[in-house]
């Protein structure tokens, strides 16, 4: 992005976890931000978060030209919440919808809180049901591909300790039982608090990529937001 051009702002949501997370901005400057884990209530939560958004005028004084929402996987209804939301807001604000795996945005946001080295394997883990996960695996500077394939995968949990347990692996992954599975068998993981999904990983993720934004009067535009629900592997379109 050229430095000289200002950073548009870029509305993001993910609602695919128990941790509901809202931005609004890029990545200068914050004018929004929502987090709370929210269990169930996601849609109930989401809403207030928009309308305290209009009623301090930020739709009006800090217009996002673009909306970026997280696929998943994880929640089937909260997967569905932020894909029926991001359209919504998508068509009346006017802007174009993006979308990033839940996995791919977690990612980015543990990558900046390490000492990269050549090697190593990020894997962050999202809790499926009974005992099984998904995760994905990135490797350092993943955000600067634009046609970067995510292979998203799904089974037990003994799985990933078999498959990465002679490798340089960081996981990362904001359930503490989790964490505390992995540590016990010698994972080097980010704590759950430093792991926890925050939007503006979304926004950044975004601008890393260096996206034209489309804005057609007549016609809505979309890319990748196909939602990542429960499968056995999925492939980023």
């Amino acid at each position: 992005m050229d430095n000289n051009q200002t950073i548009p702002n870029t509305l993001a949501l993910d609602t695919s976890t128990p941790w509901l997370t809202l931005t609004l901005g890029n990545s200068a400057e914050v004018i929004y931000q929502h987090r709370s884990q929210v269990m169930t209530d996601h849609s109930r939560v989401l809403i207030q978060s928009l309308e305290e958004i209009q009623k301090k005028g930020f739709f009006s004084t800090f217009p996002p030209e673009r909306i970026v929402i997280g696929r998943g996987p994880g929640s089937f209804t909260g997967i569905k919440i932020a894909n029926i939301t991001g359209r919504t807001l998508a068509y009346s604000l006017n802007c174009p919808l993006y979308g990033f795996s839940t996995l791919e945005m977690l990612a980015h946001q543990g990558s900046k809180l390490i000492t990269p080295h050549k090697g190593l394997i990020i894997l962050p883990v999202i809790f499926h049901k009974k005992n099984e996960v998904f995760w994905s695996e990135f490797k350092l500077g993943f955000q600067k591909l634009p046609d970067h394939q995510v292979k998203i995968q799904i089974g037990p949990y003994s799985d990933i300790i078999k498959l990465y347990s002679s490798k340089d692996v960081l996981i990362i992954t904001p359930w503490q039982e989790l964490y505390n599975l992995f540590q016990n068998n010698q994972f080097q993981c980010l704590h759950p608090d430093s792991s926890q999904p925050d939007s503006i990983n979304l926004i950044e993720l975004i601008e890393s990529r260096d996206i034209p934004i489309q804005k057609n009067n007549s016609e809505f535009f979309e890319e990748n937001t196909r939602p990542l629900y429960g499968s056995r592997v999925f492939e980023h379109e």
